[in-house]
């Protein structure tokens, strides 16, 4: 069973700047977060936000939209929170988390984010065994937004036009380094397989809000 993969040194502090240019639809896929809480929560009414893999803090900024709102945040990268406590350790509503979820007691969440972390874990239980966790952490009728790598059939091709959009404006070698880790290095799974997956974490429904190359995002509810 392979563990969260672990972001630290170099790789941390260079992450913010490298993962846009790997995921052209990085920051869409973060706006919708915002847009989702505000279209379906009130700003003036307590909401529990739980952040997995919360990695340097990006998710913090859509989702600290009220002093009423509580927010946990996760990750199990010691520089990655780190980095997160430098930025945004003054806020009295965050608290932030060195772990896994593991290390999460509460159980009564609103609202969950799980952004590109569950293609680290392998389809062996690591995966399933993370959806179930976080499901337990949410309320009954809570939600999980879900964004991650996905595989279909045109995923080579995909990945190749990737490529293809990078190339000339960043060193090549960084290029061919990239595309052998996500080819080597990531489980991802079809749409058709995460699906499964859900339902047998305990969640009720799984809806595509976003698809771009081979991420999609997913609003899943309990």
């Amino acid at each position: 069973m392979k563990m969260l993969e672990i972001f630290e040194g170099a790789r941390a502090a260079q992450y913010d700047k490298a993962i846009p240019h790997w995921i052209p639809a990085y920051h869409e896929f973060h706006a919708f977060i915002a847009t989702h809480l505000r279209q379906h929560f009130s700003t003036a009414d307590p909401l529990a936000i739980l952040i997995a893999g919360c990695g340097t803090g990006r998710e913090i900024q859509e989702v600290n939209l009220s002093p009423h709102w509580q927010i946990t945040a996760f990750d199990p990268s010691v520089e990655m929170i780190r980095q997160a406590v430098e930025q945004y350790s003054n806020q009295p509503n965050l608290q932030l988390v060195h772990g896994t979820v593991a290390a999460i007691e509460k159980e009564d969440f609103d609202i969950a984010t799980l952004m590109l972390v569950l293609h680290f874990l392998s389809d062996d239980g690591a995966k399933l065994d993370l959806l179930t966790n976080m499901g337990r952490r949410l309320k009954a009728g809570g939600q999980l937004l879900l964004v991650d790598i996905y595989h279909s059939d045109d995923f080579d091709a995909q990945l190749m036009q990737l490529q293809d959009r990078l190339q000339g404006h960043f060193d090549p070698d960084w290029i061919q380094q990239g595309i052998r880790h996500i080819k080597n290095d990531i489980f991802y799974i079809t749409e058709a397989r995460l699906t499964q997956l859900i339902s047998e974490a305990g969640f009720s429904s799984i809806e595509s809000f976003k698809k771009s190359y081979f991420y999609g995002g997913w609003i899943i509810s309990k």
